[in-house]
């Protein structure tokens, strides 16, 4: 019998053949306690949730208004009206052109109102759970609302249909007053990623006097941590095979084959919420079975029937973590359907419901920054800390779930609740909103917080997850886009986490004396002369990103025509800094420059990014060519879609993306095309030259 493919791995009988003992990868493990909240009696649930809202308004305020300031500034309409700031909302004026920063409002027809909590009291059945809050029927139902201190502003345009938001998210809107008293929006900016600490770092504004745990590994291999969530036990034995599965992977009784998918990598299991499914109580259990004794009413007690109550699916998890945790440290996050207090953040399971695997747990109580966390961590939702020197922060889904109910993304296929790709583009934009749970309090129960928002991201994650999603997907986002929307030439500005595979090149100003057609020669060095390379005259840079391709669609390479076949996708960044160097040729210039020195290096690129990354496999290696090149560029920068489209590069898609970009690729570029291209442009030779400064 052949056992080749992965889920026959799982059927084997033991072979009987010994192997070397394997060694799990050790834990570095700080947990941040960002959402632990005071003991049950120190909490207040009296005050106002408007609080909130003005506490996230004067802590995003100045990003978003950073944002604004760099694209707007200078910005002028055709009449020649320059864009002034405004500081309220009420500060507009009629047929001024103006940006202002606020906080957005969504007004949606079917949002759950009190209307709905009254319904639950005096009827049998309470009106069924909205998938989504808007009327596709009645699109101007919805109305989308800046506010801040001073009052709201109601805003149109084509603008609001094309850009998602949702409640809470602070914005800065460039526009102006129509004489309907609406604010016609022209353009739209958010905070962006906030700083992201360096690995092994804590963020200068983490709240906790402990560093950063760290372990040496001895292993020499990296490790990996193993995320699951939506058990969904019941306490029935259509669970036992699952978990069963399940526990002998993470123990490695089942032999993968492969020696980096083995599970002793594995440093650190964190379940992201929902581990308990519905649970059928024992009397509704024996209800189907026909059991007329167990149907009999048996006296309550606190309100309660104590002899209803189903402990198997706590047991059958708490079970399942003692037999892991002997082996793999674990942190638990409660969900929606777990035994914890609903509204965000949710506290930790208890640890008394889990008594085997409480014997794993420290000694210290919830939140105690000064005992180390035991190999058994019951933390909140959602949750942020340290695990091998990154930082990650995650939820159990109830962010994403509630801010899909205010976006039109649903179609026939998802039944309405989204999918995959959905999920990651709505991570996304709350790493860019600086907010991972925007729509708390307004339509997600949350604490009243009065002297924070915990909700904030302080710091941008290096791994951002959220559990309980249709389907599993990982994306690789940057901390900055590409392109700005003002940058005639192609601007961006500085990446707070640059990759580690980059070349960049400085463009600086012609020189004022070109050196003798004889000194033209790749082994002759030049000096500059005095000034030629000085900051005055550094005009702009560009950079290539090297990555993996890690397209779903491209990975059957022998389908693909042999153009688009490799791993390796060089994406291109281009900037030329100030307005005044911008429309003279020097962006293209530059651009054509580069991609003539990337075409003559390609193969020593290529073998340096395989030799400093572990990611590349034999046949990447080997790989001298690049699979294309990429660009991504926001849809209303025309000048440089113009620019890349003169060169060969081409739109993968008609439409741009969730972010308002497209992408570009150049596919099969090599030395003959550069040259007719530069030919084309009056860019007539390509001289490398050592550069000696002076």
């Amino acid at each position: 019998m052949s056992y080749e493919t992965p889920s026959n791995k799982f059927l084997q009988p033991p072979s009987g053949e010994e192997y070397q003992p394997e060694y799990r990868a050790p834990s570095a493990y700080t947990p941040l306690h960002t959402f632990q909240l005071p003991k049950a009696d120190s909490r207040q649930y009296q005050q106002q949730y408007g609080d909130l809202y003005f506490l996230r308004l004067a802590k995003l305020k100045p990003a978003a208004e950073k944002v604004g300031r760099e694209a707007w500034d200078g910005f002028t309409q055709i009449a020649g009206e320059k864009a002034r700031k405004v500081d309220r909302v009420l500060d507009v004026r009629q047929g001024a052109l103006c940006w202002v920063t606020g906080t957005i409002y969504m007004d949606l027809p079917l949002k759950p109102n009190i209307l709905d909590d009254v319904a639950k009291d005096n009827y049998a059945a309470a009106p069924p759970p909205r998938k989504t809050y808007l009327d596709p029927s009645n699109p101007d139902m919805t109305q989308v609302v800046l506010e801040d201190e001073s009052g709201r502003l109601r805003m149109t345009g084509s603008m609001l249909r094309t850009t998602h938001l949702v409640t809470g998210v602070i914005i800065a809107v460039l526009g102006t007053e129509n004489a309907n008293g609406d604010f016609e929006v022209i353009d739209i900016k958010v905070p962006d990623f906030p700083p992201q600490p360096p690995r092994w770092e804590k963020a200068p504004t983490d709240k906790t006097a402990s560093t950063i745990k760290r372990i040496e590994n001895t292993t020499g291999k990296s490790s990996k941590i193993a995320f699951i969530s939506g058990l969904g036990i019941t306490g029935s034995s259509s669970d036992t095979l699952t978990l069963e599965l399940l526990t002998d992977y993470l123990l490695g009784y089942t032999e993968t084959g492969e020696e980096d998918d083995s599970p002793a990598r594995i440093s650190r299991l964190i379940i992201a919420g929902n581990s308990l499914g519905n649970v059928e109580t024992i009397t509704a259990a024996a209800t189907m079975n026909g059991d007329a004794a167990a149907k009999k009413k048996a006296p309550k007690k606190y309100g309660y029937d104590a002899s209803s109550y189903n402990a198997s699916p706590i047991t059958q998890l708490d079970n399942f973590l003692s037999e892991l945790l002997p082996s793999i440290p674990v942190t638990i996050m409660p969900g929606e359907s777990d035994p914890a207090n609903f509204s965000l953040p949710q506290q930790g399971i208890h640890r008394a419901m889990l008594p085997r695997a409480k014997q794993y747990c420290s000694d210290g109580l919830p939140g105690d920054t000064s005992v180390e966390p035991g190999w058994f961590d019951n933390v909140t939702n959602p949750w942020e800390g340290y695990v091998d020197g990154w930082r990650l922060w995650g939820c159990s889904g109830q962010n994403v779930d509630d801010v899909l109910r205010y976006l039109d993304f649903a179609d026939a296929s998802t039944n309405g609740e989204g999918d995959g790709e959905t999920s990651v583009q709505i991570m996304e934009a709350m790493l860019r909103w600086r907010c991972a749970v925007p729509t708390a309090p307004d339509t997600l129960w949350c604490y009243p917080f009065q002297t924070h928002d915990p909700f904030i991201l302080q710091a941008c994650p290096h791994l951002f997850f959220i559990g309980n999603q249709p389907q599993f997907k990982t994306v690789v986002v940057e901390s900055e886009p590409r392109f700005r929307l003002d940058g005639p030439d192609t601007e961006m500005g500085n990446s707070a986490d640059e990759p580690t595979h980059k070349l960049t090149f400085i463009a600086c100003l012609p020189l004022s004396s070109p050196p003798p057609p004889s000194s033209l020669a790749v082994d002759t060095a030049v000096s500059v002369s005095e000034g030629d390379d000085a900051p005055e005259r550094m005009i702009g840079d560009t950079n290539l990103f090297l990555r993996y391709d890690d397209d779903d669609d491209d990975d059957d390479e022998d389908d693909q025509p042999e153009r688009e076949r490799g791993r390796v996708i060089g994406e291109i960044e281009l900037m030329i800094a100030e307005k005044r160097n911008q429309g003279q040729g020097f962006g293209r210039g530059a651009l054509l420059t580069f991609l003539w020195y990337i075409v003559n290096h390609e193969g020593e690129i290529l073998d340096e990014f395989a030799q400093s990354t572990t990611a590349a496999d034999e046949g990447s290696k080997k790989r001298r060519k690049m699979k294309c090149l990429s660009v991504k560029i926001g849809k209303d920068n025309a000048r440089s879609l113009a620019l890349f489209e003169s060169l060969g590069f081409e739109k993968r898609s008609p439409e741009p993306n969730y972010f308002g970009e497209f992408e570009l690729r150049r596919y099969g570029l090599d030395g003959d095309a550069v040259a007719k291209l530069a030919d084309a442009y009056g860019l007539k030779d390509y001289t490398e030259l050592n550069y000696k400064g002076e």
